[in-house]
């Protein structure tokens, strides 16, 4: 006989050793709730972990966001680096004997900059429940090793019924 009362793991989005650095946000799914970390101010305890019944979750979203901000600074690097260069083959030659340039730094700055640029996906879920939404995103640089992590929990709510058939996550 099947025990209809045993709660199965789906996905733990966020470990629980990180609670206290991404509040606000949904930690975890299981076959029966999901459990939310919310952030508390001026208390003992920074978070304050929350259970919702999965049954108040009547659809679930899933995107691709870009964080804008790494983006942002990473063109920055890239073209603070260019005008290096530039001002190295433009004004090289006026340069003192024996001036050291350190081409590693601007190689680490040009490198720097184009990983920010190129690599700043992220995964979203949205759970959209009766009241209110809770959201959950990938770390920063995180986005290849959570792709099976979300799509446990698409495929989770799919078979739920709470999110459409063609919704598929960006490898």
């Amino acid at each position: 006989m099947i025990d209809t009362n045993e709660e199965d793991w789906i996905a733990t989005l966020i470990h629980k050793d990180d609670y206290g650095r991404q509040n606000d946000e949904v930690a975890a799914v299981t076959s029966r709730r999901i459990i939310f970390v919310k952030g508390r101010t001026l208390a003992l305890k920074a978070f304050e972990q929350i259970d919702y019944p999965i049954k108040e979750c009547h659809r679930v979203q899933y995107r691709t966001v870009y964080a804008l901000p790494a983006m942002i600074a990473g063109a920055i690097s890239l073209l603070i680096a260019a005008y290096i260069v530039w001002g190295l083959f433009e004004y090289g030659t006026e340069l003192e004997p024996g001036t050291v340039i350190r081409f590693g730094a601007i190689i680490a700055i040009a490198v720097f900059g184009w990983n920010r640029v190129s690599g700043v996906k992220r995964h979203e879920l949205v759970f959209e429940m009766t009241l209110q939404s809770l959201k959950w995103r990938s770390r920063p640089g995180e986005f290849s090793s959570s792709t099976k992590i979300v799509a446990r929990v698409l495929t989770f709510a799919r078979d739920k019924g709470l999110v459409s058939e063609n919704t598929r996550v960006e490898a």
